[in-house]
């Protein structure tokens, strides 16, 4: 993030995008196993974004996520808790970014991503063992996840910029 492109309106919309992918992801991480979705702490991300975002303002038109995978595969599974949880890598990288050059906004959804990184080699060691035993290509699992990011980001570019 660039502190001079910067804005609370800016911040606000990129949220509205993340939460957009979260509310799609949450059923897909749902149908995980209990020992991998315990891990992703999917309604504390989630209520943390509708918090933050909350405070903001809201946003009057909220973008529609498409995702590029269409099937609800176990690799598709494993895509979508892998982006989910590889963006919380940066959680609390974004949150002291934040914190030190836009103290005013709210950063209960970085916290709550950086609470879920903490999971990260717990979870890498566990979704290693689940795709394992259900026959996931490893090849095929991270062109699903890259289709995956790639859907973030087309949701981010098909959402109109503010007036």
């Amino acid at each position: 993030m660039r502190s001079e492109a910067f804005s609370p309106l800016h911040y606000g919309r990129a949220l509205s995008v993340l939460r957009a992918f979260h509310i799609y992801a949450a059923p897909l991480v749902a149908r995980l196993p209990d020992e991998i979705r315990h891990l992703i702490i999917v309604d504390d991300v989630i209520d943390a974004l509708n918090r933050d975002l909350q405070i903001l303002g809201g946003q009057k038109e909220q973008p529609e996520f498409k995702s590029a995978l269409s099937s609800q595969s176990p690799t598709s599974l494993l895509a979508f808790s892998y982006v989910w949880m590889g963006s919380s890598m940066g959680g609390s990288i974004i949150s002291r970014w934040l914190q030190s050059r836009h103290p005013g906004l709210p950063q209960q959804y970085y916290r709550a991503m950086a609470e879920t990184g903490a999971n990260w080699e717990t979870f890498k060691a566990g979704a290693t063992d689940w795709a394992g035993a259900n026959n996931i290509n490893e090849d095929d699992a991270g062109d699903a996840a890259r289709q995956v990011f790639e859907s973030i980001i087309n949701t981010a570019s098909h959402y109109s910029e503010p007036a």
